[in-house]
Order: C-alpha cells, then sequence, then structure tokens
C-alpha cells in the first residue's frame, strides 16, 4: 500500500501479478487505486477495470533482449547484473 500511496511504478509487477488472481482483495484494490491517484477504490472495479487504468496511465515496459530469448545459461536476471 505505501509504494501505491507514493505511486512508485515498482508496484506494478506485483500488482498485475496479484489482479490475475479470482478475485480483487481490499488490500490490493487500495493500493491500485492509490497508485493511480484515485480518492478511494471504487467498489464496482474489476480486476480488468484496474488494469485497463494502469495500462493507460503507465506505458508498460518493453522486454529486454534478455526476457525476449530466455535465459539460455540457467542464470536468473539477479546473477546478470
Amino acid at each position: 500500500m505505501g509504494l501505491g500511496k507514493r505511486q512508485d511504478q515498482r508496484l506494478l509487477p506485483t500488482l498485475r501479478k496479484m489482479l490475475d488472481g479470482p478475485e480483487v482483495k481490499v488490500r490490493v484494490a487500495e493500493a491500485a487505486a492509490a497508485l493511480l491517484g484515485l480518492e478511494c477504490d471504487p467498489p464496482e472495479w474489476t480486476a480488468s477495470d484496474y488494469e485497463a487504468a494502469m495500462n493507460s496511465k503507465f506505458q508498460a515496459p518493453a522486454k529486454t533482449d534478455f526476457e525476449v530469448r530466455g535465459n539460455r545459461d540457467g542464470m536468473t536476471s539477479a546473477q546478470t547484473r
């Protein structure tokens, strides 16, 4: 929730994964609403609504060459840095 309130875009990947779940949990909705700069989380919004709003507000980052090719050496992305 804290990163959402600060509108820190590092929250986006985690938030997107959490929105893929079977239901939108209250804390996820609150974090998404905060990230989007909304006063409160709209109770009628679904995961699709939050996804559409985030896609509209934040341009999805382009995949790196490493992500496109895949990890051929068995190394994690943290090990390659």
